[in-house]
């Protein structure tokens, strides 16, 4: 229901600039670019974002409007520019920097273009058509290239917007990637820790049964089995864009990067009390029991709660120094493993201006890859990440 009203305004503006355009052309015809102008610009941001799509061949309509009415004053002696004239300047300006910031392609660029001498030389209908002299002619030229100023300037702005934006894509994208890649890495490292173990089982076991038994033909399938499966993960890794070691048939456990996880948390509290700008009793860590034990928390959900509790920290060292408390809490919650870092009311920010960092947006596709949810967002005074994960029996069971 709403939003079938939604369109329906939509709709509604869409017929009331139609109808205003046709009264402008039959009481004034010399309004009739600045309505179009105004139209096209109030009819597009209303249909935002579908008008987005079509903002370019919208544009050529004003644009062409504006163009044939200056020439047609200059030639045929049209009506010059009317009342309020400067408002077609502006609005044509509005979709230069539009189409510079949404819009790509090569009828972009020259829509734009069009648009933007239309604005410049909008001034050249507030002068009479015939009787100007040499001296006016290089005046005027002054001018229209100084009204120029306003259409290039929105262009830059717009391509300005649009190389932030781009930028911005790009660096929340290589950190997304990286965040993949680094959880690809742990994942690859637990598995291998658990199918070595596993080989190395099966190739005592061989050694215990003796040959000739049809057990030992079975251990010596989950043996292949598991060694295939290495080999699997490390072309996996390869294709992902790492390098690993691609060592030859396994004889015993992997070796295994160290990765922080649940115990190193109170570590990483206690040095970020020392070193951060809030007292050392207003920073606490808040762990259940059952939890800080390890029993039953898979190694990469674990690791996943330390990196979380390091880009929360970091968040509050670089935008909130001077918070009035830091809280870490990590607890079960169900069967799921819920951590929360909130921080009180402080100072000002230490960098205003700075936008959101790259870290959480990774962080969140490594949770959602482990079937939990993460929200970053005010919370009372202050800030608060909230992640959880659930703690299911098959990833849980014999993880340390």
């Amino acid at each position: 229901m709403p939003e079938s009203r939604g369109r329906g305004a939509r709709v509604g503006v869409t017929i009331a600039a139609a109808v205003l355009a046709v009264v402008a052309a039959a009481f004034s015809p010399a309004a009739i670019p600045l309505v179009v102008a105004v139209g096209v610009v109030v009819v597009t941001l209303v249909w935002w974002p579908t008008g987005r799509r079509r903002l370019t061949w919208a544009a050529a309509v004003p644009a062409v409007v504006s163009l044939a009415a200056t020439g047609g004053h200059l030639a045929f002696g049209w009506p010059g520019l009317p009342p309020w004239g400067m408002v077609e300047t502006v609005a044509l300006c509005l979709l230069v920097g539009m189409i510079a910031r949404w819009s790509s392609g090569r009828a972009a660029a020259v829509v734009a273009v069009a648009a933007g001498i239309a604005a410049a030389t909008t001034l050249l209908r507030a002068v009479p058509a015939t009787g100007s002299t040499e001296l006016d002619g290089v005046q005027l030229l002054y001018a229209v290239a100084f009204w120029g100023l306003g259409p290039i300037a929105s262009a830059a702005v717009g391509l300005h917007l649009r190389h932030q934006h781009e930028r911005r894509e790009r660096e929340i994208t290589g950190a997304r990637r990286e965040q993949r890649l680094d959880l690809a890495r742990d994942l690859h490292d637990y598995v291998a820790h658990d199918v070595s173990a596993m080989i190395a089982q099966a190739q005592a076991a061989q050694l215990v049964a003796g040959e000739g038994s049809r057990v030992v033909d079975a251990l010596r399938s989950i043996e292949q089995s598991g060694l295939a499966a290495m080999a699997s993960m490390d072309r996996t890794i390869g294709v992902l864009g790492e390098t690993t070691s691609a060592a030859g048939p396994v004889t015993g456990a992997a070796p295994v990067r160290p990765t922080p996880g649940l115990g190193d948390l109170r570590e990483l509290v206690e040095r970020f009390a020392s070193t951060s700008g809030s007292r050392a009793g207003d920073v606490r860590l808040d762990v259940d029991p059952a939890v800080e034990a390890g029993g039953r928390i898979p190694r990469e959900v674990g690791g996943t709660v330390h990196r979380i509790v390091v880009e929360a920290l970091t968040n509050v060292r670089r935008h909130a120094p001077g918070a009035s408390s830091v809280e870490v809490r990590v607890r079960r919650v169900g069967s799921a493993l819920e951590v929360s870092v909130v921080n009180g009311a402080g100072g000002p920010p230490a960098d205003p201006g700075r936008r959101g960092g790259l870290g959480l947006p990774g962080l969140t596709e490594r949770v959602v890859a482990l079937s939990g949810t993460l929200r970053a967002g005010p919370h009372d005074d202050g800030w608060r990440v909230l992640a959880r994960m659930p703690l299911t029996d098959g990833l849980g069971a014999g993880r340390s």
